[in-house]
């Protein structure tokens, strides 16, 4: 097999246009010993080579699968892309990678109805997608693995991480409905490290500067010796505001439809029951680092992983309907150190790179018959 990657090109600290999903895919190819090249140089390593090397993009054709993402939607430069990628009548496979934020993301474009696959991170069991839409990650990559620091059970400190840079409706809900309770027995530990460089080793800026400045090796050492962390992200809704962004009718009215839209996600009419835009590289770096990753109940409000991990086993996830149940087990502590431990090995066991790929390439091989 022959993998050819279409990319964007690596941008500055501030718009690095990061690349994650690619990242980890191109890391499994290499363990797999699966040749891949692109149409630029991307994902510079330590050593000064690169992870994806340049081919010509005219010699396209030679390859049984092309990846792309919707990174390049995210910055408008989908024209990098050739026609034939879409067609249907193209000699090898496409798959397209959509991790994006918001709600109806570039996956949906009327471009990719022939792309074999759909990876989508984000995805809802409670939301209708197109048939070649399939539960995908943002899952671990070696820039990750190697950065985590994580300290036994015993030796961490009594802390609930709880930083984040960026708000989502959640983050703000989970905080007044559930961390300030969990305050109540794991001390909270704010601090978040700035944009700004720090002091880094070379190794370390090269990864800050390529991952748009997500590498701190502060931040894993944090997670690395705190028993609980707040791994919540995302944006809630209920059956109002969901049957709402698909209302031609309501959408009709502008602003109508925003004025409603906003009230509902600030003050919901009815009960949440689902959540979209859920994933992040917290939820992933928590778990591996053996932290209990705080999140909702991934069953419940409907999040969909290739992979599910179980509530109370490898996270732990609240139901705002029965907050209880949750309060119960996050005052044990031995509960907590051993939902930490078995997640950290559960992730390991599913989503580093080799193991995501193989998993791709048999779904690839299920949809030949």
């Amino acid at each position: 097999m022959k993998v050819y990657f279409i990319v964007h090109p690596q941008g500055p600290p501030d718009k690095a246009a990061y690349q994650h999903e690619i990242v980890a895919i191109a890391e499994g190819l290499k363990e797999l010993s699966i040749m891949f090249k692109g149409n630029l140089d991307y994902w510079k390593l330590s050593d000064g080579t690169y992870l994806i090397n340049k081919a010509p993009i005219e010699d396209l054709e030679d390859y049984d699968l092309v990846i792309s993402s919707a990174v390049l939607y995210y910055y408008d430069k989908q024209n990098l892309i050739p026609d034939i990628v879409f067609s249907k009548k193209r000699p090898f496979k496409f798959v397209f990678v959509d991790a994006s934020d918001g709600y109806l993301t570039p996956g949906f474009s009327k471009e990719l109805v022939h792309a074999e696959l759909i990876l989508k991170a984000h995805f809802s069991e409670k939301m209708e997608y197109p048939t070649n839409f399939v539960p995908w990650q943002f899952g671990l990559t070696t820039r990750i693995l190697k950065a985590l620091n994580p300290l036994p059970q015993q030796e961490r400190e009594n802390k609930a991480l709880s930083n984040f840079r960026i708000g989502h409706s959640l983050r703000s809900h989970f905080e007044t409905q559930i961390m300030k309770r969990v305050y109540g027995y794991y001390e909270k530990d704010p601090r978040v490290d700035s944009f700004e460089k720090q002091n880094f080793s070379k190794e370390d800026m090269l990864n800050w500067e390529q991952s748009g400045r997500r590498h701190y090796k502060t931040y894993y050492d944090r997670l690395g010796s705190s028993k609980v962390s707040n791994a919540v992200g995302g944006y809630m809704q209920n059956a109002f505001s969901a049957k709402a962004k698909h209302n031609l009718e309501l959408k009709k009215n502008v602003y109508l439809s925003r004025i409603m839209l906003k009230l509902d996600s600030s003050f919901p009419f009815s009960k949440v029951d689902r959540i979209y835009q859920f994933d992040s590289w917290r939820l992933w770096e928590s778990i591996a680092s053996g932290c209990c990753t705080l999140h909702l109940d991934f069953q419940k409000y409907g999040m969909k992983l290739p992979v599910m991990p179980k509530n109370g086993e490898h996270y732990l996830g609240a139901d705002f309907d029965n907050k209880e149940a949750f309060f119960k087990i996050i005052k044990d502590d031995q509960h907590v150190q051993e939902i930490g431990s078995r997640g950290s090995e559960w992730v390991i066991d599913n989503y580093t790179p080799k193991i995501v790929v193989t998993r791709l390439l048999e779904m690839l091989d299920a949809k030949k018959q």
